[in-house]
């Protein structure tokens, strides 16, 4: 999937920052690097006890961080450009 997010940036990526493999940090660093203008909204979740993850997130240029719960109860509004 990553690799096929910069082949084809879409505007919006949604990045689940708890799962178990790769580092969701570098990711976020690799989608931000190229042009500004054509940098994709990125929304991460995470577990609401894993403050250094969110902290972490926030850090690498994650456009939105939120707790899974927050996450799910925006999910319809983020999806529809009402971040």
């Amino acid at each position: 999937m990553f690799a096929a997010s910069q082949q084809q940036p879409g505007s919006l990526i949604i990045l689940d920052l708890g799962r178990s493999t790769g580092d969701p940090t570098s990711m976020i660093r690799a989608l931000k690097a190229g042009s500004p203008k054509r940098a994709p909204l990125l929304v991460g979740f995470y577990s609401h006890v894993d403050k250094e993850l969110e902290r972490r997130a926030r850090e690498a240029g994650c456009d939105l961080v939120l707790p899974k719960s927050a996450f799910t109860k925006r999910l319809a509004d983020i999806l529809v450009g009402k971040v």
